[in-house]
């Protein structure tokens, strides 16, 4: 009832609608990490929320449509990589999570089955469950897509005993092959909804440059690209150090540090937005 007020009242304006952006994200921190409400702690949880997100995104959809408005779906990509033989479930159960929210959205969840039969053995997941997200399916509209080259992707290894994460650094050749897979998988038009560098200001440059001219030139039906964020913020883990000193969790990610100073991949940025002559 809320979304279609929203929608009908606003239809003048609003055109493109995303009915919940990175479900992964929720679902890990709602149903897994219990650092979010309804605070659940386990793989079954994931599965828990993750279903409900979907229910509701396909409700979401259906308005959207009725309204003659499109729908831009957003999913952060990503997954883990590993060498040991132990840890090749893990890694794919890792990956298969980042893109299965597409899946059970458009009620078809060829390519992912052994994601599926994990969520069953879960027992968050249910041949039920899969059945409402086959009735209940919509397509996705645009696809909206969030890469960090720097950490969207891992490494998982064994240091005495125990799985260590660590970051596993991409680049626009592993942007190709997502955007590859994705078209092929989906067929629908995309977005580069989120996609920046931390810190290190000449890869931000070189990132910025590099990835946008190969948007200029993509061979999949690319519709734009986001920077983000803009300005410099703080990163999700201060929330955990309980208002705790800001200075350890500024993320530079920013095109512009926190006093609006502008920084020099902004004039990249700005040449491509005004028409693509970079300098």
């Amino acid at each position: 009832e809320y979304t279609r007020a929203v929608l009908e009242h606003y239809k003048d304006v609003i055109h493109y609608v995303t009915p919940f952006n990175e479900p992964h994200t929720a679902a890990e921190f709602c149903g897994k990490l219990a650092q979010w409400p309804p605070y659940l702690d386990n793989d079954k949880g994931y599965f828990e929320v993750m279903k409900n997100i979907v229910i509701g995104a396909q409700e979401q959809s259906r308005i959207v449509k009725s309204l003659n408005m499109e729908t831009v779906h957003i999913e952060c990509t990503g997954g883990s990589f590993t060498e040991d033989e132990e840890l090749q479930e893990l890694a794919y159960t890792d990956t298969a999570k980042q893109s299965s929210f597409f899946y059970f959205l458009t009620g078809d969840v060829s390519g992912i089955e052994r994601f599926v039969e994990y969520g069953f053995r879960t027992g968050g997941l249910s041949e039920k469950d899969i059945d409402a997200f086959e009735r209940g399916k919509t397509d996705i509209g645009i696809m909206g897509i969030n890469f960090y080259p720097q950490f969207s992707f891992k490494d998982i290894r064994k240091e005495d005993g125990k799985i260590v994460y660590s970051n596993h650094a991409m680049w626009v050749n592993d942007l190709d092959d997502i955007l590859r897979k994705r078209y092929e998988r989906f067929s629908c038009p995309m977005l580069i909804t989120e996609t920046s560098v931390r810190d290190d200001e000449e890869l931000k440059k070189r990132w910025i440059e590099e990835s946008l001219r190969y948007c200029l030139e993509c061979r999949y039906p690319l519709l734009g690209y986001t920077y983000f964020p803009l300005i410099d913020m703080v990163d999700w883990e201060w929330r955990l150090d309980k208002g705790g000193d800001l200075s350890p969790y500024i993320a530079r990610f920013g095109l512009f540090d926190g006093e609006r100073r502008e920084r020099p991949a902004a004039q990249t940025y700005r040449a491509f937005a005004e028409g693509g002559a970079f300098r």
